[in-house]
C-alpha cells in the first residue's frame, strides 16, 4: 500500500535503546526507511535526509506525526467523546438512526480515519471492521484506539478491528451479505466548515469519492449502504438512493438492496 508523499520513520527523541527498538519494528512492519534519532531536532533530521513526514514512535506512548508541512499529528476521540456522551443521556446519533443499530450487528467502517464513527457504531453494541487505505493513518488510529485511555470510549475502542486496505478492492473481494451495513464517508472535497481535529488527517489521508462499482459491491456485501455527504456540495449519487436528512454540514444517503424479484 502506498503513503501520500515521503515518510520516514525514527524515534522520540531520548528515547534511547528502547525507541530505536521500537522505530525498528514499526518501520519493518511499514516497509519504511528508518533513521536513529539521537537528540537530533526533527529538523536537523529533515535537513538531512530531505523533505517528507515523519512517523514518530514513543516505546511506551505510541505513534505520532510530523506531517510534510511540518504540522505534528497525533490521534484524538475528536466528536466521539461528545457522540458518545450525547447517547449516554439519550440523545439520537444520525449515523446510528441511519444505520438502524442494534448490539451484534456486523458495520464495515469503509472510511475509518481516526475511528471516530466507528467508536460511535462500536459503543452501540456494533461488530465494527474499519478500513483505512492510508499506511501512516491506519498505523496512527489503530495505535490510538489501542491507547485509548478515556474511560467512556476505551471499551469500545477495543473492540474494533482496523484493516489496511483499499476500500474497492476490499469490496470486489468480500463475501455477499457479509455485513448488515457499510458506511462510506469520503474526506468532503471543499468543506463548508473547518474542523479542527481533521486538520492534520486532511494532509494525509487520501481522497476520492466511492465509483458505481464500487457502491454496487458495498450492496451486494450488505443489504444497506450509508454516505455520510457534505450536503449540496458532493459528486452525484446513484438515483436510488434516499436522504434521511442530517445537520447543516451533514447529510446521509441511504442506498438498500432490492428485494429479490424486484
Amino acid at each position: 500500500m502506498q503513503t501520500r508523499g515521503q515518510w520516514r520513520v525514527t524515534a522520540a527523541s531520548r528515547t534511547g535503546a528502547a525507541g530505536h527498538a521500537a522505530a525498528e519494528a514499526v518501520a519493518a512492519r511499514l516497509r519504511l526507511a528508518q533513521f536513529r534519532r539521537g537528540n537530533q531536532s526533527l529538523a536537523k533530521m529533515s535537513a538531512r535526509h530531505g523533505p517528507g513526514g515523519w512517523l514518530i514512535v514513543h516505546p511506551t506512548e505510541g505513534l505520532h506525526a510530523k506531517t510534510p508541512d511540518g504540522t505534528l499529528w497525533r490521534w484524538h476521540p475528536g466528536l466521539a467523546r461528545v457522540r458518545v456522551g450525547s447517547r449516554a443521556a439519550g440523545h439520537p446519533d444520525p449515523l446510528l438512526d441511519a444505520l438502524a443499530c442494534k448490539p451484534g450487528m456486523r458495520v464495515l467502517d469503509a472510511n475509518l480515519g481516526q475511528g471516530h464513527d466507528a467508536i460511535v457504531a462500536a459503543d452501540a453494541g456494533a461488530v465494527v471492521t474499519g478500513l483505512e487505505i492510508d499506511p501512516i493513518v491506519h498505523a496512527i488510529t489503530t495505535d490510538g484506539l489501542a491507547r485509548c485511555a478515556l474511560p467512556e470510549l476505551r471499551a469500545a475502542a477495543l473492540r474494533i478491528e482496523t484493516i489496511c486496505a483499499d476500500q474497492a478492492e476490499f469490496l470486489a473481494c468480500a463475501p455477499t451479505n457479509s455485513f448488515d451495513a457499510v458506511v462510506l464517508s469520503p474526506m468532503y472535497q471543499a468543506p463548508e466548515f473547518r474542523a479542527e481535529d481533521l486538520v492534520q488527517l486532511r494532509q494525509v489521508a487520501a481522497s476520492g469519492w466511492p465509483t458505481d462499482e464500487t457502491l454496487a459491491h458495498a450492496l451486494r456485501v450488505a443489504p444497506r449502504v450509508i454516505v455520510k455527504v457534505e450536503p449540496h456540495r458532493h459528486p452525484p449519487l446513484p438515483p436510488v438512493a434516499r436522504w434521511l436528512g442530517g445537520r447543516r454540514n451533514v447529510a446521509w444517503a441511504l442506498l438498500q438492496q432490492r428485494a429479490s424479484g424486484a
